[in-house]
Parts: structure tokens; sequence; C-alpha cells
């Protein structure tokens, strides 16, 4: 039996390989606020306005960001005029940081899902792409705007983070095989 949400998202979506896009969401890391993110988006879970909204728990549908669209899965983690200019500015992060990475875009089934027919991703990447979701919806929730400026040492922070916890389960080496690339 498809879950409902896997349903939903293939009305909307052609081509996603569900195996691989349950996998790379556990795959990819341990953190249980991540893990516990992407699980909630995959289900369509997450409280958005417009959820919300229909539920009479807010006045609006309105983007918390924007203000000009329904705010909806697909509009606060990608199509927001706001989070696009934020996914604009993390990927001239990225290509100032990383010569392999030249050819990344925000797109949004990567975005969404992980996945993409036309872009290759490495875990590091994925990781990049999930901490930059979780600051998303944590800027959601504190109802300010996601910017890369915010965003930069909080992703220092999770990256010192990971390595110390790298280094204390003696998985150093894997980790700089993930992250030499940047």
């Amino acid at each position: 039996m498809v879950p409902t949400a896997v349903g939903r998202w293939n009305e909307r979506y052609d081509n996603l390989q569900w195996k691989k896009i349950f996998t790379l969401s556990v795959m990819t890391s341990a953190d249980v606020q991540l893990r516990w993110l992407q699980m909630r988006l995959l289900h369509r879970i997450i409280p958005t306005e417009k959820y919300l909204y229909s539920c009479k728990i807010v006045e609006s549908p309105l983007c918390t960001f924007c203000r000009q669209g329904n705010e909806t899965i697909e509009h606060l983690f990608y199509r927001c005029e706001i989070v696009k200019q934020y996914w604009e500015a993390l990927v001239s992060l990225v290509h100032e940081k990383c010569q392999h990475a030249h050819t990344l875009r925000p797109e949004e089934s990567l975005v969404l899902f992980g996945v993409s027919e036309r872009q290759m991703s490495d875990k590091g990447l994925d990781m990049i792409i999930m901490w930059a979701k979780f600051f998303i919806y944590k800027s959601k929730i504190k109802k300010t705007i996601p910017t890369i400026h915010a965003f930069h040492p909080f992703m220092k922070c999770r990256w010192t983070s990971d390595k110390y916890t790298s280094i204390m389960n003696n998985t150093l080496p894997k980790f700089n095989r993930i992250w030499t690339p940047y």
C-alpha cells in the first residue's frame, strides 16, 4: 500500500525514486533533528500556514516570510521569493568555497527530496542542503527571514559539532573524506 503522502507527491512530481529518497534521508545524517524534519517533509506533516489556517489556528494562510503566497511545503522550502534568494546565496557560497560544486543549482526536487535527475550530489552537499532546510524551518518558527549571513555561522556550528562527534566515535577519517572537497 502506498502511503498517502507519497501519492500526493506523485501527483505533483514525476519519476520520484521513493526508496532512494527515504534511504537518503536516513543515511545522510545521524542527527535526529534533521531526520525528523526530512521525514515530516516527506510525509507532508509540516505545519504550514495554509494547513494551520484550514484548522483555524492562524488568521492567514500566507507565507511567514514573503506574505504573498499561500505557505505550502513547496512554497516554504523552495518557491517563496525570499527563500529562493536564500538558496541562491547558499549556492554562491558553495561555489566560492568549493570548486567541484560549480554545477550546483537549487532545484525543487533536490531541495525537497534530496535527489535530482539533472544533478549529482554527495554526502557533504546532502548535509548542507539538510542543514539549510532545517534553518528555513527554524526561521519560520522564530518568524525571522532566513539569510545566508545567519545560516553561515549555524552551518559552521553544526559542522564543528559533527566533527567533534566523529572524533569521539573514532570516525574522523570518514568525516574527512566527506568534507575534504568542501
